[in-house]
């Protein structure tokens, strides 16, 4: 059997006998590991919930000194209005030219991904405690996914942005 025969079967360099399929001998090998990691989907509102928030952000990132863009900065930080604040986190995923954008303008918007980078989506603010609404994003984990997913989409738009996002996302282990 040689690798120049075109009639032989290739063969994996890997194998992935734990992940796929149940293993007949117990002996597993150090390279028995997923060939791929998937990251599960972030659950969506539909677009057209959406469009004129995606209207507002796309205003707004272009010119960092409006009041728009301090208003988007806030909504980060204070998180008062629980539904806008989850639509905002995925808007700015979804949304690439926005996305791009805000990755490689760094200095010009450096608030608001500090204030992304700060966030913590699992901690309820104490003036929010009685919100229904809050609480409920926060128990299903979309909050917490929408934030996940942000965060990996900021480093993969930008690797500059590694250290930055492993260390939002460490603090919440």
């Amino acid at each position: 059997m040689s690798p120049l025969d075109p009639s032989s079967t290739p063969q994996p360099v890997l194998t992935n006998v734990g992940a796929d399929q149940p293993s007949s001998d117990q002996s597993k090998s150090f390279y028995d590991f997923p060939r791929r990691f998937d990251l599960a989907p972030c659950e969506n509102p539909p677009r057209e919930e959406l469009k004129p928030i995606i209207d507002f952000i796309q205003s707004s990132v272009r010119d960092p000194s409006s009041h728009a863009y301090r208003s988007m900065i806030e909504c980060v930080r204070i998180r008062d209005d629980a539904v806008m604040f989850y639509r905002l986190l995925i808007v700015l995923r979804i949304n690439g030219p926005i996305l791009h954008e805000i990755t490689t303008s760094p200095k010009k918007h450096g608030q608001l991904l500090h204030a992304i980078f700060r966030l913590d989506p699992m901690v309820i603010p104490m003036r929010l405690q009685g919100n229904s609404t809050y609480r409920s994003l926060v128990e299903s984990y979309k909050l917490t996914d929408a934030y996940f997913h942000l965060v990996i989409a900021i480093i993969s738009s930008n690797s500059t942005f590694l250290i930055p996002g492993l260390t939002a996302l460490w603090k919440l282990i």
